[in-house]
Order: C-alpha cells, then structure tokens, then sequence
C-alpha cells in the first residue's frame, strides 16, 4: 500500500512513500453488503496520514463493528462514489477526533439498524475546520451529525454541514453543544425522531456560538 518515487530528480534514489489515495478495497474490503468490512476499513484508516485521501469505491459496506477514531489527521479527505456504509453495533460509525483539523467528508451514504447505531459522525472538541458535505444519514440511533462532546474546556471550530440528507434518525438530524463558526445549510431532514437540528447549551461553560442555519428542508 505504498509506491516507490525518486527521492532526487538528478540521480536514480528512490524511497517507498504511502499512496496518496487509500482504497479500502485494496485492504480487504468486498463492499458486498454481507461481509463483514469492519477489519478491512479499520486497517485503510490506520495508513492514513496528513495531506491524504480514503475511498470507499461503490458498494455496500457492513461493518459490524465501529470503526477507528481518525486522529492526528489535517486535511485529510473521505469520500465515496456510490458507496454505503451500513452499520449493524451499538457505536458510532465514524468519530473526528479533537486533535484534527481540515477534514473533509464527502459523498458516503451513512445506513444501519437504527435500534442499535449510534452517531453517523461524531466530531468531538477541538476538532476544527470539519466539511460533511453530500452525505446521506438514515437509520442513526442516536444522532445524525454530532458536534461537540461533554467536555467544557474545549469547543469545535469552523464546521460545514451542507447539502446533506438526514433521513429516520431516532435523534436529531444534526446536534450541536460546544461548538462554534458551525453552517448547517441546504441540507434536507425527512422524519427525524427528534429536532431536524438541535443547537443546545448543554454545557454551560462553553455553549453554542456564531452559528448561521441558512436554507434547509
């Protein structure tokens, strides 16, 4: 799972350097909708580093398990061409860790038995200049999107949520706590078990702030 280039463009040293795209398929990963995906996905996050990209080719990937947290991670893309992944544990699917920033997610439909999933997308405290954009959410058991975390030294920064679909999540489609410089826009919310959006002061010490909800179905 890396590539050889030359290290010097006047002789012929060469070092082996990870690619700059990570295929989950090329872990292991069958996107059949009845294999269990969860190891093979785990272990394409684990190649990640700084400045790369994880796809998800199409297909439907049953993960059984939650994947790793990505951390330590800045500008970092995920992104899906025709690709679900269907979750079936009790967890979240995807969590942005607090030490990352420049995070971009991208064209993934997010499904699952929404009595025993937990968030699609849980971006937690610190975590900044986070985009999910294009993505589907059906079937969360708890929220679609979470931003935030129980933590009240801390707030997220700068987050896009745009253009998504949040379908029969039991929660809300998209729930805020300490965060700040969030847009939540042009995305569409079609029977969430609870608010379409949700923007709470739960905790005190660092509530919401500056958030701008532009257009939204």
């Amino acid at each position: 799972y890396a590539v050889l280039k030359k290290t010097s463009s006047v002789d012929f040293a060469t070092a082996w350097v990870p690619a700059q795209v990570v295929n989950v398929k090329d872990f292991g990963a069958l996107g059949n909708g009845v294999v269990d995906d969860s190891g093979a996905i785990v272990a394409a996050i684990g190649v990640l580093q700084n400045n790369m990209a994880l796809y998800f080719p199409p297909g439907k990937y049953r993960c059984t398990a939650p994947l790793s947290q990505f951390s330590g991670l800045t500008n970092v893309t995920i992104f899906g061409d025709a690709a679900e992944i269907y979750s079936v544990h009790n967890g979240n699917t995807f969590v942005i860790g607090s030490d990352c920033s420049g995070i971009n997610v991208n064209g993934i439909r997010f499904t699952g038995n929404n009595a025993v999933r937990g968030n699609g997308i849980h971006i937690r405290c610190h975590a900044s200049n986070v985009n999910i954009t294009n993505c589907y959410f059906q079937g969360c058991s708890d929220f679609g999107v979470f931003i935030g975390h129980d933590d009240s030294a801390s707030v997220c920064t700068g987050v896009n949520v745009e253009a998504n679909i949040f379908q029969s999540t039991l929660g809300d489609g998209v729930h805020v706590m300490n965060a700040s410089d969030v847009v939540i826009a042009d995305n569409i919310f079609i029977n969430t078990g609870d608010d379409s959006i949700g923007i709470v002061a739960d905790v005190t010490a660092t509530p919401p702030s500056r958030g701008n909800i532009v257009t939204g179905k």
